[in-house]
């Protein structure tokens, strides 16, 4: 009774029903809210217990070429010279793009209603919420994802999800940009 030492047997006994509940059920995301600000949570399969801190909200921020930007677990460097910053590492990303298709500055937000993502290999463009769905991205985390678009809010990546069809992992003949992105969090 380590999350509510105030409650009484029968009110132990409705959360230990609850949660046994949700490890039975099989369709769709379910949570359960618990006193002191725990959540056990079932995701895709997955059951979490957590305990919910008061997180930052992400703020949206224009971001300036050749300068590291650096957010909670990961840092993202948008280039327009030949070569990559010093700090190479294997977990890390680059995408290149053209100065010709995409209007600068870019900006990382979190996710709207209404995006949408033009991938490619696809003739049309696919909502933002339906790649989420995909991917199998439990619904808390979603919107606080991490979204790069160029000065027309025109998504050109889902952050370690998808990248549009701007955006190429080897570099073109008319590219003349980069973002490199590393992943702290590991």
């Amino acid at each position: 009774n380590y999350v509510h030492a105030d409650t009484n047997p029968m009110q132990s006994n409705s959360f230990v029903t609850a949660i046994l509940e949700l490890c039975d059920t099989v369709m769709g995301n379910s949570q359960i809210n618990l006193p002191n600000n725990f959540i056990v949570r079932r995701a895709y399969n997955v059951l979490s217990v957590e305990k919910m801190a008061a997180a930052a909200p992400f703020v949206s921020k224009k971001l300036t070429l050749n300068e590291w930007h650096v957010f909670d677990s990961f840092r993202l460097f948008i280039g327009d010279g030949v070569d990559l910053p010093e700090s190479q590492n294997e977990l890390a990303k680059t995408y290149y793009f053209s100065s010709d298709t995409v209007s600068l500055p870019l900006t990382l937000r979190t996710v709207e209603n209404g995006d949408r993502i033009h991938i490619k290999g696809m003739q049309q463009e696919k909502r933002v919420s339906r790649v989420f769905i995909d991917d199998k991205i439990p619904a808390n985390e979603r919107r606080t994802w991490p979204i790069l678009v160029d000065c027309n809010n025109e998504l050109l990546a889902l952050l370690y999800l998808r990248i549009s069809n701007k955006l190429c992992e080897s570099k073109r003949p008319n590219d003349d940009l980069f973002i490199y992105i590393v992943d702290d969090s590991l």
